[in-house]
């Protein structure tokens, strides 16, 4: 019977590599190493981010949906470019690199250019340079992956927070004021824009480390459970970046700040005081 069935033509193979899926992944391992603070995670992210910048992206800056053995020519959708950007942020958050948060903001200026619908402030399914499709679709479920909408809400909050860009919030806010409504009816597809939700709800709590050695510290930091939250480290004064204007370096001193809406608290001078500060700011 073996032998018969080799004579048949093989069924073909779906194994192309998404952006989307690898983006979402991506972030999937920065929380695993966040939570298991497994150095492995990390490279592996590094790694993959890596694959997607050397496949994925086209000549003009531009992204690609997929690739098998070499890219394919489908300009990228929605959800890719709103997994990327948020990868970027999480690796960010891992590493403290800024590199990541400034390629999450430009393709975030990309996505705001070519996929902008103007009414309700939602985004297009493909770019306004893709010319072959007969409608340009709004996807706002969440289904057995995140909508590109609900993606990009979240990405527009944080990023908005890192480089004090209010607009980028406020259209964010518009967006979930008209999903509210039916995420209240219907929460299991809605689950992602629920969950941003509770960003502009319950705050989002802005930590900054100021210490010369914060790397063993970042991942303290980042093994705490706090879900609604951005972290931001730096070894030196930087005032280039809002959540850091203003926080000075003191030799062999740790700082560590909570803050919402740029407003902080005394700084902690150990983990285990952030911890009780923590504890009592929630």
């Amino acid at each position: 019977m073996l032998g018969a069935r080799e004579k048949r033509v093989r069924p073909a193979l779906d194994n192309k590599v998404l952006l989307g899926w690898n983006a979402l992944m991506t972030t999937a391992i920065c929380k695993a190493y966040a939570a298991l603070g497994d150095d492995e995670y990390l490279q592996l992210a590094k790694r993959n981010i890596g694959f997607i910048e050397t496949h994925l992206f086209d000549t003009a800056g531009g992204l690609l949906h997929s690739w098998n053995k070499f890219a394919n020519t489908q300009p990228a959708f929605l959800d890719d470019y709103g997994g990327l950007i948020r990868a970027y942020i999480f690796l960010h958050q891992s590493t403290s690199e800024t590199d990541y948060l400034l390629k999450a903001k430009s393709l975030t200026e990309n996505v705001t250019e070519l996929f902008s619908e103007e009414v309700n402030s939602f985004f297009y399914f493909t770019s306004k340079n893709q010319t072959d499709v007969l409608i340009r679709k709004i996807e706002i479920y969440d289904a057995a992956v995140p909508s590109g909408n609900s993606l990009m809400a979240a990405n527009l909050i944080m990023l908005s927070v890192f480089f004090n860009i209010p607009q980028w919030k406020l259209r964010a806010e518009r967006m979930l004021t008209y999903i509210r409504k039916f995420g209240e009816k219907y929460p299991t597809s809605f689950g992602v824009w629920c969950l941003t939700l509770q960003l502009l709800v319950h705050g989002l709590k802005e930590i900054v480390l100021m210490d010369e050695h914060y790397h063993l510290l970042l991942k303290q930091v980042l093994k705490e459970y706090i879900p609604l939250k951005i972290v931001q480290a730096s070894a030196k004064e930087n005032n280039e970046w809002p959540l850091l204007k203003g926080k000075a370096i003191s030799p062999n001193q740790t700082k560590i700040y909570i803050c919402e809406n740029y407003s902080c608290l005394q700084p902690a001078k150990s983990f285990e005081e952030f911890k009780n500060q923590l504890i009592k700011d929630f």
